[in-house]
């Protein structure tokens, strides 16, 4: 396993977003989050639109069975927040860069806040 500390942040419209850290498993890897909606309605996160880049290549999610403490929810009531997972297949261990990308869609809107989050991957072994 490869266990990679992020600890980056950013700010996506009135989303705020945190990487905590990189998990590369045997069988995938997964991304834990944190989400905070500082909006004044309820946000969705677009299941179809996750996409994970390990230097430019796509790597597919991975729909595994997590315990339901540690899914990422699917949907953010105002100013709320919540941490979770999201689980991709494997990323190559020689990986430099990776761009996580996603929507979320605010309560009677019809039109995504866009994500795109980019992590340099000085990997820590342990």
């Amino acid at each position: 396993m490869v266990n990679v500390e992020i600890n980056e942040q950013g700010n996506f419209g009135n989303v705020h977003v945190e990487v905590d850290k990189v998990r590369m498993y045997p069988k995938s890897t997964r991304i834990y989050l944190f989400l905070y909606n500082k909006n004044d309605v309820r946000i969705y996160l677009n299941d179809s639109s996750i996409k994970l880049y390990a230097d430019g290549k796509e790597i597919p999610s991975k729909y595994e069975v997590l315990d339901q403490s540690i899914r990422l929810a699917r949907s953010l009531e105002p100013n709320k927040g919540t941490r979770g997972v999201m689980a991709f297949e494997v990323v190559p261990k020689d990986t430099k860069k990776l761009d996580l990308t996603f929507e979320m869609t605010m309560v009677n809107q019809k039109k995504p806040i866009q994500f795109s989050h980019e992590m340099n991957m000085e990997v820590i072994k342990k």
